[in-house]
């Protein structure tokens, strides 16, 4: 007796294969997309980056998932993309600064201009104020630039005005003028080699 049956046929996807590219990079202001590739070749791709469409732009890790978009064929992929930060150049000025009671900052210039600068002196974020050398080291605090540089700042001691005032005889009188609270050792010599605090 012959006799007839509807059935249903499913045709499975295709396994297919992504291979991204461009996963190391470095900022530069633009996007910063990856490239992918499938086998079989010419497959849509969507990418995200960090779980979004959008293609980022700044210094950063983000997690990469490219999906085979296509009725006939699956498969996906997985890995990191990294925008590494750009070198900028820093320089350190203001090295040489007389002792006046004051904090002697350094000047940090960089290029591109106006990045943040963590500048410590001797391992210290305050500035000094007495006389003597320091080791100055800038960084660069950006998300996107990164460079330091090392100098030395000099703090030198302040020169006092020493004024004489003669008077009658051998006798004669001076004034020191310089910061407030300042302690001077007042010597004097017959021969000027031998000296004698007075």
């Amino acid at each position: 007796t012959p006799t007839t049956a509807t059935v249903v046929v499913t045709v499975n996807q295709a396994l297919a294969t992504v291979t991204l590219a461009g996963l190391t990079q470095t900022y530069d202001g633009t996007a910063k997309s990856v490239s992918a590739t499938t086998s079989p070749a010419g497959l849509n791709v969507a990418v995200t980056y960090n779980a979004s469409s959008l293609v980022p732009t700044n210094a950063g890790s983000y997690l990469v998932v490219a999906t085979v978009n296509d009725p006939n064929y699956a498969g996906s992929t997985t890995n990191i993309l990294v925008v590494n930060p750009v070198l900028a150049l820093l320089s350190l000025t203001n090295l040489v600064q007389i002792y006046d009671g004051t904090a002697k900052l350094v000047t940090a210039t960089t290029m591109p201009t106006n990045l943040t600068v963590i500048l410590t002196y001797d391992g210290a974020t305050n500035a000094p104020t007495n006389p003597g050398s320091y080791l100055v080291l800038g960084t660069i605090a950006d998300p996107n630039y990164e460079g330091s540089v090392t100098n030395t700042l000099n703090i030198n001691p302040a020169m006092p005005t020493i004024t004489v005032l003669p008077t009658a005889g051998a006798q004669f009188s001076f004034m020191v003028s310089d910061i407030a609270g300042q302690e001077y050792v007042v010597q004097a010599s017959t021969n000027l080699i031998d000296w004698d605090s007075v």
